[in-house]
């Protein structure tokens, strides 16, 4: 295990045409030693560029790389012992899988006894022991990249750096991948830095989560933490889609977006004070049709039909009053039959509702809710 820390990381490339594009900017970040972090954002925001820095495939322009606090800026992948699987596996054809996972241990002249008995521990782990004898040819792509888990894994190195390991399964291989890269990270206890573009990923397999966005880290905290308490409304609704935004004047005690006056509670009034227009964040949770019995009365129109399970959130078309409308998020009753077109009326908890300001930081997060 180790402990990664990220000091001042900048990375910059110069484009043919003589165009400087920044792709890490100024990056402090810790990965700390036996826990997974997971990195999450927009396309684009420097992921990728993050864990190769890591891994000592691409260097920095500036700042540092501190293995447990030893300068490894300089230093090339094979000192930092680390294994990177990334999204393209790579296998070869003529060889079996057990001899694929075992090569990193023939390379350290491992006896020959022990290589099988830690490919066969890898594989019992991942669920691949019956490939073990078969060739690349014919495997799933969930089993190709269990085969490049356990080659990783099998050495034992320092820390477990993935790039969107999972990207190429389908969606139940890819549940299923996610439960057991988590067995496996949890019995090795290694240091993981996990990249993904999946939210929901980054969510269930992190201890702590990072967002990125156009090269800057925005945010990072337990996912709990930064789902309840997002820093800025790009994360707000990086973290829950659902998640709709209005923009809303301040008037003494009370919000009003549209023709609407929405009362506000005494710590949102203190949160807003010195502000003349704010942002008011709403998730589904906030916004409840015909059995709410809390909340301003709003008029509203079904636009799609309800989402199938115990939660039956579906687009709706709020009146605000004075010719304004606005498409938000509602929770319907689990018995509901209403069908696009159907009138509602809503019930909106304006303490539930987080506020940012017009530059789309948080002043305050309402009451929260439990993640969906």
């Amino acid at each position: 295990m180790v402990a990664i820390a990220l000091r001042g990381l900048t990375v910059r490339h110069r484009l043919r045409r003589g165009e400087v594009v920044t792709a890490l900017d100024g990056i402090d970040l810790d990965l700390p030693s036996g826990q997974v972090t997971a990195v999450t954002g927009p396309a684009g925001c420097g992921k990728s560029t993050l864990l190769r820095v890591v891994a000592g495939l691409d260097a920095p322009t500036e700042g540092q790389v501190r293995f447990d606090d030893v300068d490894v800026t300089a230093q090339p992948t094979r000192v930092r012992d680390v294994a990177l699987v990334t999204q393209d596996v790579t296998t070869f054809p003529h060889r079996t899988v057990r001899a694929q996972i075992g090569e990193p241990l023939r390379y350290q002249h491992v006896d020959t006894a022990e290589v099988d008995d830690r490919v066969l521990a890898e594989a019992r782990v991942l669920g691949i022991e019956a490939l073990l004898d078969r060739r690349p040819h014919g495997l799933s792509a969930g089993d190709r990249q269990r085969v490049a888990l356990a080659r990783a894994t099998v050495r034992r190195p320092r820390a477990f750096l993935l790039d969107e390991p999972f990207s190429a399964a389908d969606p139940p291989e890819r549940l299923r991948l996610r439960g057991e890269l988590l067995a496996l990270q949890r019995g090795l206890g290694v240091t993981t830095v996990h990249v993904t573009h999946d939210v929901a990923e980054a969510m269930a397999v992190g201890d702590r989560l990072a967002v990125l966005d156009s090269g800057r880290l925005v945010q990072v905290d337990a996912p709990q933490a930064l789902y309840d308490r997002p820093a800025t409304t790009q994360v707000a609704v990086l973290l829950d889609e659902a998640t709709r935004l209005l923009d809303a004047e301040v008037d003494d005690r009370t919000l009003h977006a549209g023709g609407v006056a929405l009362p506000l509670g005494s710590g949102q009034r203190r949160a807003v004070a010195g502000h003349r227009r704010v942002t008011l964040a709403v998730r589904p949770g906030a916004l409840r049709a015909e059995d709410a019995a809390a909340g301003v009365a709003l008029a509203g129109e079904l636009v799609g039909p309800p989402a199938a399970g115990p939660r039956r959130e579906a687009e709706v078309r709020v009146d605000l009053g004075g010719g304004h409308t606005a498409d938000l998020v509602a929770q319907l009753p689990a018995a509901t039959r209403a069908r696009p077109g159907d009138g509602l009326l809503l019930r909106l908890d304006v303490g539930a509702c987080q506020l940012y300001d017009t530059e789309g930081r948080a002043l305050h997060h309402g009451r929260g809710q439990a993640r969906p």
